[in-house]
């Protein structure tokens, strides 16, 4: 399985895993996490990981953002990558979530001018400035997710790597974060998304290619209409499911 390979949108891709494997100690042994996964992806494209806690989705995302080595294999893909983490511990608690953001923004080498335009740019979709005065500590958990999603668009990176960016939200404020992806990023000219999510129905609206992993290997690959048509189902889970090579589908796919 970790051998499937899916096509990019030109001759040259954008990104490109060839047979990268990794696996991690536990108990005395080894434990693949990813295993002799091949992917390559063209501009413009939005893939979406999907598959069980375990499967190999952050360990995928943090190869990508060069915080993680595989044992194996190699990774070509952009520069600098912007990544919101799935469990955030970089921000800063006592601090405002303006003064946080304004932090990184000097981070990512962007003068208040640029700040403040960038900002004015994201805000329509992720809503942050009713909470630039409040602390980060006391923020509730979808406002914690919306500003990891700024802090990793504020340079407008070419490669956005994004874990679970909607899990701690609402349907509304998913949909905003959604359409900012596609917004920003498809059919964009060297740049492309790599997001990891357990809802399969927010994946098969907005991505471009959907990557179904199993135990560090892929099952499958393709756009939505190609993995419903390979697995005969009328649905995103029994697609998933059929792919999966069992009855159980991730937390939060089913309605």
């Amino acid at each position: 399985m970790g051998l499937l390979t899916g096509p990019s949108d030109g001759p040259s891709p954008l990104l490109t895993l060839t047979l990268v494997s990794k696996s991690y100690p536990c108990a005395g042994l080894r434990v693949p996490a990813l295993d002799r996964v091949n992917l390559s992806l063209g501009s413009g494209e939005i893939l979406a990981l999907v598959g069980p806690n375990g499967s190999g989705k952050t360990t995928l995302l943090k190869v990508l953002a060069g915080l993680v080595l595989p044992d194996s294999g190699s990774v070509r893909c952009p520069d600098e990558p912007g990544f919101s983490p799935g469990e955030e511990r970089s921000f800063y608690g006592p601090l405002s979530i303006i003064e946080n953001l304004r932090f990184f923004g000097r981070l990512a080498g962007l003068g208040e001018a640029d700040l403040k335009r960038r900002l004015l740019e994201l805000e329509p979709d992720l809503e942050l400035s009713a909470f630039w005065s409040l602390p980060y500590q006391q923020a509730a958990s979808g406002v914690k997710a919306r500003l990891s999603v700024a802090r990793a668009l504020l340079r407008r990176p070419d490669l956005l790597l994004l874990d679970e960016p909607t899990r701690s939200l609402d349907l509304e404020s998913s949909a905003r974060v959604r359409g900012l992806l596609k917004k920003e990023y498809l059919g964009a000219d060297g740049r492309l998304v790599v997001w990891s999510t357990h809802r399969l129905e927010e994946a098969w609206e907005t991505a471009t290619s959907i990557a179904v992993l199993d135990r560090g290997s892929l099952a499958g690959l393709g756009s939505p209409a190609e993995l419903q048509e390979r697995t005969g189902a009328a649905t995103p889970a029994q697609a998933y499911a059929g792919l999966h090579g069992s009855k159980a589908v991730p937390r939060e796919a089913a309605p």
